[in-house]
């Protein structure tokens, strides 16, 4: 029978592997086929790198060349995108620990504060001060 025990998850925004963070890709597949061209061809090349240009973009169906670059339809042109991580995964990761670590000192801190307050509050009180 299935483990049917609940699992915790968190979101891991991460830098994404397609673009590498910057958000666009290179559009590769039009430009390196020109380049090729250009290089096997002294003829095409002698006719320019426009007239070639234009030249593919109709022999491919286009009525004008692609970008050189796109946006990442990985991440949408972010640069980052979110995956999810099983909660017991994520803590094991030492940039969590030092993140969690951070969160229970300043915690911590904010606890004595309030614990010194309430002293000093409550020995006011007991002096007739409030």
């Amino acid at each position: 029978m299935a483990d049917k025990k609940a699992k915790y998850w968190v979101v891991k925004k991460d830098v994404c592997p397609e673009c590498q963070g910057v958000g666009v890709v290179y559009n590769g597949w039009f430009w390196d086929e020109l380049d090729r061209r250009l290089g096997e061809s002294t003829d095409l090349a002698k006719k320019g790198y426009q007239w070639a240009t234009e030249e593919l973009a109709r022999e491919f169906g286009l009525d004008e060349p692609p970008p050189e670059e796109e946006t990442c339809t990985k991440c949408s042109g972010d640069g980052m995108i979110e995956v999810r991580v099983l909660l017991e995964e994520a803590l094991m990761d030492p940039e969590i620990a030092k993140v969690i670590a951070g969160a229970v000192s300043r915690a911590r801190e904010r606890a004595q504060l309030e614990l010194e307050a309430a002293e000093a509050r409550a020995e006011a009180e007991r002096r007739g001060y409030l």
